[in-house]
């Protein structure tokens, strides 16, 4: 009776480490955007390197801002691989946009808890794009008691439940100019 318990408890505070994680991110992304005329980072920014070079995405880009590798991480996504420049739990909902009005910073997801894993069987970096599974939930992870924590671009973070985020309602599927 003690041991679900315990592993309830467990998970909670693994929960409130992973949004801490995004917390920080968040920190880091409103420093990147001081500093890159309000600009978003893209998700590849350099064309002539491949897409799946790590020193070629977003984290990449943020990695100066954000310091340990170890936010990228949620605590509740067991590492399947040592962590490389690459790893991260979290997805990103955009890529290279200024900040816009069409999405008020409140209601603007920047990231969210992820399922993806590179074909090698990393844990890597992506952007949220609809999958093919039957979930039709883009490779957002519901790790926290079917929560998925999500990182908004005015800094809070909340949880949320499975079908609560539509392709609709993301920047990455909207065609908004900024």
């Amino acid at each position: 009776m003690l041991l679900p318990a315990l592993s309830k408890a467990r998970e909670k505070a693994r929960a409130i480490s992973c949004t801490s994680n995004l917390k920080q991110i968040g920190i880091a992304t409103t420093m990147y955007l001081d500093d890159n005329a309000s600009t978003l980072p893209v998700m590849y920014w350099d064309p002539a390197i491949p897409a799946w070079q790590p020193t070629n995405t977003y984290r990449a880009q943020m990695d100066l801002y954000v310091g340990d590798a170890k936010t990228w991480l949620c605590p509740s996504k067991p590492l399947t691989s040592a962590i490389t420049a690459a790893s991260a739990n979290y997805i990103y909902n955009v890529t290279g946009r200024a900040q816009t009005t069409r999405f008020p910073p409140t209601e603007f997801i920047v990231f969210l808890d992820s399922i993806y894993t590179t074909v090698s069987g990393l844990d890597g970096v992506t952007q949220i794009w609809p999958n093919t599974t039957s979930n039709g939930n883009l490779r957002i992870a519901f790790r926290h008691n079917e929560l998925a924590n999500a990182l908004y671009l005015d800094g809070h973070v909340d949880a949320r439940q499975r079908g609560s985020v539509l392709p609709s309602n993301l920047a990455i599927h909207s065609t908004f100019v900024p």
